[in-house]
């Protein structure tokens, strides 16, 4: 049994065996059914290596998911569970700045090849590269409050700026303003004066295209480090999740894709 997210491709295996000996079939296919035994797909199966195999994508339910497969032999059908039944379980939805299949498809490498480490490298970029930002990719919003003396700019402390929600000086509304949005900038049209309280929402409503392929090189990247040696599976995401401290030249790459939309802490 292993446990998976809706969505994850999943390979399964199949061996049909008559006297103890596996047999080749002929239009061998399979049945998937869900967690309340509805049959939500048929497939027909590949030979990999003298066995049957079919790649599977997970539905949406959750709960524990099984397949059957038959085939033809000698006049009569043969039947075949999985040798490998999965799960698909709710998880909290982390920040993925790209998808499995984008992965897969950037790496090059079969739809079922370490599924696990795969997903671990996505979240554990997408977070790095996050931080790095000092951003959200998941519209946040926040309110602030300060005090203004005679000033024409504020800057905000998050960027870029979806929507400004309200802008309140001594309590009174203030409209008079223009705003750069992709710098988190407020431009008053008039001098101000008094305490404020501004609340906005910020981040990005999409995922920049340089910050897709900057997380799809960093995620190659340590992917690809995993087979040299002292590079354990916690080593590459340490790595990862001090991305914005490191100093390696693998790095500087990535960084430089996505240097010019890294939000300034103030």
């Amino acid at each position: 049994m292993i446990q998976v997210r809706a969505g994850d491709p999943v390979k399964l295996r199949f061996d049909f065996v008559v006297d103890g000996s596996t047999v080749s079939v002929s239009n061998p296919r399979c049945d998937l059914f869900d967690p309340y035994r509805n049959k939500i797909g048929t497939l027909a199966l590949a030979t990999q290596n003298s066995h049957y195999v079919a790649l599977v994508t997970a539905g949406q339910t959750v709960g524990t998911y099984y397949c059957v497969g038959y085939g033809l032999y000698q006049g009569r059908t043969l039947y075949a569970a999985s040798q490998q039944s999965f799960e698909v379980v709710a998880t909290a939805v982390p920040i993925e700045l790209v998808t499995v299949e984008e992965t897969y498809d950037y790496l090059g490498c079969e739809r079922y090849e370490d599924l696990h480490l795969i997903r671990t490298l996505i979240v554990a970029c997408s977070r790095a590269i996050e931080a790095y930002l000092h951003t959200s990719f998941l519209p946040s919003t926040r309110t602030i409050r300060g005090c203004l003396e005679n000033e024409r700019v504020l800057k905000l402390p998050d960027y870029p700026i979806v929507e400004i929600t309200s802008l309140q000086v001594d309590e009174s509304e203030v409209s008079d303003y223009t705003l750069d949005a992709q710098a988190g900038i407020i431009r008053f049209d008039e001098p101000q004066y008094g305490d404020y309280e501004i609340t906005y929402t910020y981040g990005f409503t999409s995922v920049p295209p340089e910050v897709r392929l900057a997380c799809l090189k960093l995620i190659a990247t340590l992917y690809n480090l995993r087979a040299k040696e002292g590079y354990s599976s916690v080593r590459l995401l340490s790595l990862a999740e001090t991305f914005s401290e490191s100093k390696l030249n693998v790095f500087v790459e990535i960084k430089s894709l996505i240097e010019h939309l890294r939000c300034r802490v103030l």
